[in-house]
């Protein structure tokens, strides 16, 4: 094959047969043959299989009505030097590009592996489990929803951040114990109002400073006993009157 660079775009080839190698001649823009091809009412070209032999490739000519003035392209053809695959079993099938892009079916692991020259793979095992791989990022982007089940367990792990932002609402519901660790600070900031309901015990333990400040009321109320503990001293501090009933 020596040009696909068709002048219309027309996914054509030119060729140069035996004969006509010697005399420098080449044949017209052939179409070639392939599996599925056509037009739809949603696709008004290229509907089908779309893959045209490169430049340097061996093809295999046909004739319509084995009249020679009408040759099209059948298929390709590997040779000594180009061919290589299935191996002792014939268990792998595959899809290469030019460009180094593949999908490779392994029939002994009925597993399927995508693949760019990148290193982004998409790898189902056949064990009914898949990876995703992305030497850089992976984006989701979804007009409407996007919903994540798992039958398990769940982990995400980040090397550095993790970002959370919700427009409007955020439910977090869990059916036991909720437990955060937090290695350096933690800061949380309300605009509006904070309300907590806990049905059992609330303990607060601090090994420093515990400091409670409002610009307006503190109001603790309790139907039983409030009591106030100190090793050391217990400060009340009034700008004004202090009232103890």
């Amino acid at each position: 094959m020596i040009d696909n660079s068709t002048p219309k775009n027309q996914g054509r080839i030119r060729v140069k047969m035996l004969w006509q190698q010697t005399k420098n001649l080449r044949t017209p823009w052939l179409r070639v043959m392939t599996p599925d091809a056509g037009t739809s009412s949603e696709v008004s070209k290229n509907r089908g299989m779309v893959f045209i032999p490169e430049v340097g490739d061996h093809v295999m000519l046909g004739f319509r009505y084995n009249d020679p003035n009408r040759p099209f392209v059948m298929g390709s053809l590997f040779n000594g030097q180009t061919g290589a695959g299935g191996q002792e079993k014939n268990h792998l099938k595959s899809i290469f590009t030019r460009g180094g892009s593949t999908i490779t079916f392994n029939e002994l692991e009925t597993s399927i592996l995508v693949k760019d020259p990148s290193g982004n793979t998409w790898f189902m095992d056949g064990a009914g489990n898949i990876s995703v791989t992305a030497p850089n990022d992976i984006t989701i982007t979804a007009g409407a929803n996007i919903t994540m089940t798992a039958g398990q367990n769940i982990t995400t792990t980040a090397a550095l951040n993790i970002s959370e932002s919700a427009g409007v609402n955020k439910a977090t519901t869990v059916g036991a114990l909720n437990t955060m660790f937090v290695g350096g600070d933690s800061m949380m900031n309300v605009m509006g109002k904070l309300t907590e309901m806990i049905e059992g015990d609330v303990e607060t333990h601090t090994k420093q400073e515990m400091l409670v400040n409002s610009k307006k009321g503190v109001t603790y109320n309790s139907e039983g006993t409030i009591d106030k503990h100190s090793q050391k001293e217990v400060k009340i501090n009034s700008a004004e009157k202090s009232k103890q009933f």
